[in-house]
C-alpha cells in the first residue's frame, strides 16, 4: 500500500499526461479482468474520492488539457505536433534511419531547430533505426503481447485447476 502511495505521488507530479492516461487504462484493464466488478468499481471510486481533492490545482488543469481548453503552460500540443511533423520528414528522407539518437541533431541541422528527442516511441524508432528497425520493434512488441496474453491463459488455467482440487 505505501508503495501505491509513493508511485502514486511520483506519477502526479511528473505531470505526464501519458502517465494519467495510462493510468486510467491501467485502471480500465483491471476492472475488466476483476471477478467482483462492482466491488472494484466501488473501491475505485472511494479512492477517488479520498484523493481527488488532494490534487494540486495545476495538475488538474494539466490533466483536463489533454482533453479540453487551453494549456495552462503553454503550446504543447502545438509543439509536439510539429515534433511529429518534423519526425516523419526525416523518417521520409531517410528511411533506412539516421541511427540512435541523431534525431537531434538532424532536426538541428534541417530545421534549424533543437529538442532531444520526438516525445513519440514509435516516431523515434522510425527515425533512429529506418522502417527495417521499426517493423521488427513492432514485432517484438506484439510478441511480447502474445506471451503476456499466453502467460495470463495458463495462470489462469492453473488457479481454475487449484481451486478445483480444493
Amino acid at each position: 500500500l505505501l508503495l501505491v502511495v509513493f508511485a502514486t505521488n511520483i506519477l502526479l507530479f511528473t505531470g505526464s499526461r501519458t502517465g494519467y492516461l495510462t493510468v486510467i487504462a491501467l485502471c480500465g484493464f483491471f476492472w475488466l479482468r476483476s471477478a467482483g466488478k462492482v466491488r472494484f468499481l466501488a473501491i475505485l471510486l472511494i479512492v477517488a474520492a479520498i484523493g481527488v481533492p488532494f490534487i494540486p490545482q495545476q495538475y488538474e488543469e494539466r490533466f483536463l488539457s489533454a482533453f479540453v481548453g487551453k494549456e495552462a503552460e503553454g503550446h504543447s500540443k502545438e509543439a509536439r505536433m510539429e515534433l511529429a511533423r518534423d519526425a516523419w520528414q526525416l523518417f521520409v528522407d531517410n528511411p533506412q534511419g539516421l541511427g540512435i539518437y541523431a534525431f537531434r541533431y538532424a532536426r538541428a541541422d534541417r530545421f534549424d531547430k533543437e529538442q532531444y528527442d520526438t516525445h513519440n516511441l514509435y516516431l523515434q524508432a522510425m527515425v533512429d533505426i529506418g522502417l527495417v528497425g521499426c517493423v521488427v520493434f513492432v514485432l517484438l512488441v506484439f510478441a511480447i503481447g502474445r506471451e503476456l496474453r499466453w502467460t495470463v491463459d495458463v495462470l489462469g488455467r492453473q488457479e481454475r485447476e487449484l481451486r478445483a482440487v480444493m
